[in-house]
């Protein structure tokens, strides 16, 4: 992206005139209107569970990122024995091969580290432990996984991040 940023640019604004579309820019502000009555819903427990607007939130935003989101598209993905993480996208390569990962997270507070904070597990399935932090759960994906994906990003209520495993 860095070497033709200004291409890219210029083929978005062309695109959003042309087909009478938004660009990207154009999608995450209007998201960010709606990220906080989201937000305070779900703090305020107003009709909305933590779990559920942590789930509207990421549609909302990847629908703003362009990326395929619906509830098809969600589906627990086997780290190693025992660990199986509900995925909430998977984008893949050509070949089939994970390239990113979106999981949705819970923190304590607002002033929690995304990090440590924990996935959402799978309803459907018996724990008998604690899920891993987010941290502790990324290096069992980057390290641990034949296939990993290169791309993880984890979406909270307060927080998203994107972590690239060449970086980690």
């Amino acid at each position: 992206f860095e070497e033709n940023a200004s291409d890219t640019i210029k083929r978005w604004r062309d695109e959003a005139s042309f087909f009478e579309v938004k660009t990207p820019w154009s999608k995450l502000l209007a998201f960010a209107s709606r990220y906080f009555s989201i937000r305070d819903a779900a703090s305020r427990g107003r009709g909305v569970s933590l779990e559920n607007g942590v789930n509207r939130l990421a549609d909302e935003l990847l629908s703003a990122l362009s990326y395929p989101i619906c509830e098809s598209s969600r589906k627990a993905i086997e780290v190693e024995p025992g660990l199986t993480v509900p995925v909430a996208l998977e984008m893949a390569k050509a070949n089939g091969a994970p390239l990113m990962w979106v999981l949705l997270c819970r923190n304590e507070s607002e002033e929690d580290d995304i990090m440590e904070g924990v996935h959402f597990t799978d309803k459907s399935e018996e724990h008998t432990s604690e899920p891993l932090n987010n941290e502790s759960l990324l290096s069992k994906v980057f390290f641990g996984m034949d296939e990993p994906p290169r791309w993880v990003m984890l979406v909270s209520l307060h927080q998203v991040a994107l972590i690239d495993r060449n970086k980690w």
